[in-house]
């Protein structure tokens, strides 16, 4: 909304006194004038994960909208015409890449977005391949990165990159709070890194022979990695896919045959699959892990570190 132009006083046939009130009301159409006129610049991100990583960077100098509702699968979301709206007012637009929300470039074209846009992923090293990929339906950017899996920022070390890359294009959107971008975004990587040898220390008291683990959905490979947890995903599973019968009586055999303690389910997934795996092979089955998505506001899992804190006690009090 524009404000209207100052109209000089020669034209008014009549100057009204300035009374208190007048003064009042004169003082309060002003600010509601300046309010109106200034509004924060737009931050879309494709998922929570980044949404947070954007909070604890920017705080409230952007506003910031996630396209993904909590405890949503990002794999097949179906974007909505507000996605489109949101995306079409946006200053920047931040998403994960390769493959994770396959839907993105789509929505961008769709809006007709030409401004800048952070792919969390890209120059990232180390990336881990998918253990199925063939079968798991992540489509990479044009295709390349099919065979990857993007859940990287199971990796506190990957998060830090994820950090510093959105800091800078933050930096770019809002120049004015450079500096204080900088400064979060330091604070926060130091968080991480406290974080990362918390977790080693929690990982290094379960047993070495009991470090291992069925998961519903091939989310947890960058964490198996980091801290030494072998990782057993369902055969060719992705949220909503069911595996053949074949995989699930190769996986009942294989859960068996290692010992593996405990099946555990995300909050994205149907639990029924795990629940049944847990039952065939007489183990524990566990809720839940979040993985492809923050927990609810008030939930554990509301926020990143308390999404690590929470998978982490949850894996270590079952695996011990």
């Amino acid at each position: 909304m524009r404000c209207a132009t100052a109209t000089p006083l020669d034209n008014f046939a009549i100057v009204p006194e300035m009374t208190p009130i007048r003064t009042f009301l004169f003082g309060v159409l002003a600010w509601l004038g300046a309010a109106v006129g200034y509004s924060k610049p737009l931050v879309v991100t494709t998922h929570t994960v980044l949404s947070d990583f954007v909070h604890e960077i920017a705080g409230d100098d952007v506003e910031v909208t996630c396209l993904l509702p909590v405890n949503i699968d990002p794999h097949s979301y179906d974007p909505r015409p507000a996605d489109v709206r949101a995306v079409s007012r946006a200053a920047l637009v931040v998403m994960n890449g390769l493959g994770l929300e396959p839907w993105a470039e789509r929505l961008v074209a769709a809006a007709g977005y030409k401004g800048a846009i952070v792919v969390a992923t890209d120059g990232l090293e180390g990336l881990l391949p998918l253990s199925d990929h063939e079968e798991h339906g992540h489509a990479g950017r044009s295709g390349e990165n099919d065979a990857l899996d993007p859940h990287a920022w199971q990796d506190l070390r990957n998060a830090k990159h994820y950090v510093q890359k959105i800091a800078n294009a933050l930096c770019q959107v809002v120049p004015s709070r450079a500096d204080a971008f900088r400064s979060n975004a330091a604070a926060y990587e130091a968080k991480l890194d406290a974080l990362d040898a918390e977790v080693r220390r929690e990982i290094d008291s379960i047993p070495s022979g009991r470090r291992k683990l069925v998961t519903s959905h091939d989310s947890l490979q960058y964490l198996g990695n980091r801290y030494g947890l072998r990782i057993v995903p369902v055969a060719g599973s992705r949220p909503g896919q069911e595996p053949s019968a074949r995989q699930l009586a190769e996986l009942i055999s294989t859960v068996r045959r290692e010992h593996v303690p405990a099946v555990f389910f995300e909050a994205t997934s149907n639990p029924k699959l795990a629940e049944l795996v847990a039952k065939e092979a007489g183990v524990t089955v566990v809720r839940e892990l979040y993985t492809d998505s923050l927990g609810p506001t008030g939930s554990p899992g509301a926020t990143y570190l308390g999404m690590f804190r929470h998978n982490i006690a949850t894996l270590v009090a079952a695996l011990k």
